[in-house]
């Protein structure tokens, strides 16, 4: 990122999967896209948070509350 929107597309069609989280951190997990430039089609699969042993479904398992300018948010466990 640039800092600005000049230059800046659409992000699609990302797939994170097969993670094993060993610290949930402090903060909100986050997916923040902007206007004009969303990101869509986000596919998370089986990512395990501390203290389990299967995957998360919905988002504030993930602990992801930070959530603008999406789309197409798909959690499978």
């Amino acid at each position: 990122m640039t800092g600005n929107t000049a230059g800046i597309g659409p992000v699609t069609g990302v797939t994170i999967s097969n993670v094993r989280v060993r610290n949930a951190g402090t903060t909100a997990a986050r997916i923040n896209g902007l206007p004009g430039a969303p990101i869509s089609d986000i596919s998370l699969s089986h990512i395990v948070m501390p203290g389990t042993t299967t995957g998360a479904t919905p988002p504030t398992q993930l602990n992801l509350t930070d959530l603008s300018d999406h789309d197409g948010l798909t959690i499978t466990p």
